[in-house]
């Protein structure tokens, strides 16, 4: 596991380290000394000042424990996580610490069993936590998702990535907020070899929002545009076979609401997507019930 300390500490330091020996450099990596050898602390993060950092461990289905060090590792806090925090992993997500910019502000961003992940803050060096933000479903199988507090306060940030259908291009979504990860701005990426272009997707939330979910007979979908801009939301079932384009045409700046009508619709689970501009923003899932 390799730490970089790339803002809020001093200039040129950067870790190397995780289970085994840290290492420290005061040069940009040009050379390395052994700071410490922790005794059975795991480290992922830095922490607000020199000799601090975090680390977070256990098993998936039992508990995780938040480790906070302020001498290198040589000691440590073991702090436990309730479950309604972190108690689960899929595809690899493991909860992860990233630090914030005050004193004792971390964040943890902890994965669900239904494909979804949480965002989580605390002041208190991880003894209390405020859940600030959870996702819609993710298909991990296509995307890779990472997560990052910022270096402003309050800023935090998700990106997004996923090869496009057609194989040739990347599509890179990241995902910015500025009130500790409650609302998102996304910047949409189309990367190939030359590097098409950025472009920002004018949704003020991360998802576009529907309620009630579940529904029986009908469910008001609701998107704010910042500027005029197409819009395409599509139904799909559990099999990828698309039921309903729901909405396909320009919309001018504001809130817009659109009623869908699930007549003839069977109960189960469905998927909505949107894309602005063309580009696939990730959809929500909806289920209809009796």
């Amino acid at each position: 596991m390799i730490i970089l300390d790339t803002g809020g500490g001093y200039e040129g330091i950067i870790y190397k380290g995780g289970w085994g020996l840290l290492h420290k450099s005061n040069d940009y990596a040009l050379t390395y000394e052994v700071v410490s050898d922790p005794p059975n602390c795991p480290i992922s993060d830095v922490g607000h000042f020199d000799a601090e950092f975090f680390g977070i461990d256990g098993n998936a289905g039992e508990g995780f424990y938040l480790y906070h060090t302020i001498d290198y590792a040589n000691t440590y806090t073991e702090i436990p996580i309730d479950s309604s925090v972190a108690y689960w992993s899929i595809g690899g997500y493991w909860p992860q610490i990233s630090r914030g910019t005050q004193l004792g502000e971390i964040y943890l961003v902890s994965w669900w069993t239904n494909s979804t992940y949480k965002i989580f803050h605390s002041i208190d060096t991880g003894y209390n936590w405020t859940e600030k933000f959870e996702s819609d479903y993710i298909n991990i199988y296509y995307w890779r998702v990472f997560y990052t507090a910022g270096r402003e306060p309050g800023s935090f940030y998700v990106m997004r990535s996923r090869i496009n259908p057609a194989g040739d291009h990347i599509w890179l979504y990241i995902d910015y907020s500025t009130d500790y990860g409650v609302t998102f701005t996304t910047y949409f990426h189309d990367l190939d070899s030359t590097f098409t272009g950025i472009n920002k997707l004018y949704l003020q939330h991360y998802e576009l929002k529907n309620y009630p979910n579940p529904f029986k007979l009908s469910s008001k979908i609701e998107f704010y545009l910042a500027e005029e801009s197409k819009v395409k939301i599509e139904l799909y079932n559990l099999l990828g076979e698309k039921i309903q384009t729901i909405t396909d045409k320009y919309y001018t700046k504001g809130k817009h609401e659109i009623l869908l009508n699930s007549d003839g619709f069977k109960t189960g689970v469905y998927y909505c997507t949107v894309k602005l501009n063309g580009a696939l923003v990730e959809g929500k899932k909806m289920m209809k019930i009796e």
